[in-house]
Order: structure tokens, then sequence, then C-alpha cells
């Protein structure tokens, strides 16, 4: 099954691409760490990185901005293990790196200049 991603919790991946996943028959078949699209009683879907707390699923966001939180096993409703992503855009992003900044940065030098 596919899951639409949104948001920028998890990167590298971005809105607009689609997480697929294989269902799963039980949380206690949860390998710590792993990543797992989850449909809880509160949140609806969610695509995170779980640990197995007890009767308590940890989720955490590879985006650091984002503090984990906990749901409980008896609030999954279903659980889809990761197997792969597809990217539909072809939109290219620009990456912010030293180089790209450089550039920014002498190209303002010579704006404020004039």
């Amino acid at each position: 099954r596919a899951f639409p991603i949104k948001g920028d919790s998890m990167p590298p991946l971005k809105e607009g691409c689609f997480v697929i996943g294989k269902f799963m028959e039980s949380v206690k078949d949860i390998k710590d760490g792993n990543t797992y699209v989850l449909l809880t009683r509160d949140d609806g879907i969610v695509y995170k990185r779980v640990y197995k707390k007890g009767k308590l699923l940890e989720l955490h966001s590879d985006n650091k901005q984002y503090e984990p939180y906990q749901v409980k096993t008896a609030d999954v409703l279903e659980l889809w293990e990761f197997v792969c992503t597809l990217n539909i855009s072809d939109k290219k992003t620009e990456e912010l790196n030293i180089d790209s900044i450089i550039r920014m940065l002498n190209s303002m030098r010579v704006e404020m200049g004039q």
C-alpha cells in the first residue's frame, strides 16, 4: 500500500513522496529503530521511526526539530513496514551547500556595494 508524505518530519522524504508499506500482523513484530506507517486512533496516518516501550510505542521523526511522542499499542489500528519510496515530482530543489552560500554572499556584497 502507498501512503502520501506530508510535512518535513522525515527527511530526506519531502511532501509529495509516497511511502510503500508491507502490512504487519502485529506490533510485536516491530524492530526497534525501523520506520513504519501507523494508522492510529488519535493521530491518523503517520510515518515514523518506531521503538517499543512495553505497551507503548515511541515515535521519532528523523528531523530533530520534532520531539518524539508515544502512542499506546492498543491505539494502533494498522501497521505497515517501510518497503520503499516513490518520488513523483520532477521539480529540482536547490541544495543549500557551501558553494551556493558563498555565491549568494558575494552577490549580496556586490549589490550592497552598488
